[in-house]
């Protein structure tokens, strides 16, 4: 197999894999919007969440449902409906950190939201923590500190992972391929399947020191 080839299959395979995130993220959008209208907004929350999830650079429906958690996140507020306001902003946060890679997405949505949470939580009549001997924003303080203290994703291992899972993707999109030739040659053919068995574990490794 040419060269020309290879690239023309993992190209086939890469654009296969961008139009079903695309329609992932499309489809759960539509899934919200249609629980929205049902008057079912916790159900819309988790359907944004999952558009969120669906995550790329460019795409219009991941940060179309970032928006949406926070109008809805806003609107509970001010309807005086405090349980939907966290179960929205913490499900904006929550999303919004999975799409993370290299770099954060939506890293000043994230923050405004955690705000959000830590005056609720604060404000919270029921809650145990913090202590209720605290002041509001003392109590505030300490939800605000605890929701910023995480570990960030090693940005190396990231890329490892990544790398990995293209060499995974297209190499068995290839290798599929020539297998099919029936003039194939062992050693491509070995090649190929290395390839494939290299970017899986490089993902794996990835996935696991990221």
């Amino acid at each position: 197999m040419d060269a020309r080839r290879i690239t023309l299959l993992v190209g086939i395979a890469v654009m296969a894999l961008l139009l079903r995130v695309l329609w992932g993220g499309r489809a759960e959008c539509g899934r919200a919007d249609d629980e929205i209208e049902a008057g079912r907004p916790y159900q819309a929350v988790l359907h944004y969440e999952r558009a969120v999830r669906w995550y790329l650079p460019g795409s219009p429906y991941s940060g179309r449902a970032v928006d949406a958690l926070w109008t809805m996140g806003e609107e509970a507020e001010a309807a005086g409906d405090p349980e939907l306001a966290l179960f929205a902003y913490r499900g904006l946060r929550a999303s919004a950190h999975a799409t993370r890679s290299f770099y954060q997405p939506y890293a000043r949505r994230i923050s405004d939201a955690e705000e959000h949470i830590a005056t609720l939580m604060a404000a919270d009549p029921a809650a145990r923590w913090p202590d209720r001997a605290l002041d509001a924003e003392e109590r505030r303080g300490i939800v605000l500190d605890n929701l910023r203290e995480h570990e960030d994703p090693v940005t190396g291992w990231v890329i490892v992972l990544e790398l990995g899972f293209l060499a995974w993707l297209g190499g068995g999109a290839a290798l599929a391929w020539r297998m099919g030739r029936p003039e194939r040659r062992k050693r491509t053919t070995w090649i190929l399947a290395g390839t494939v068995c290299a970017g899986y574990g490089l993902w794996i490794l990835g996935m696991w020191l990221a």
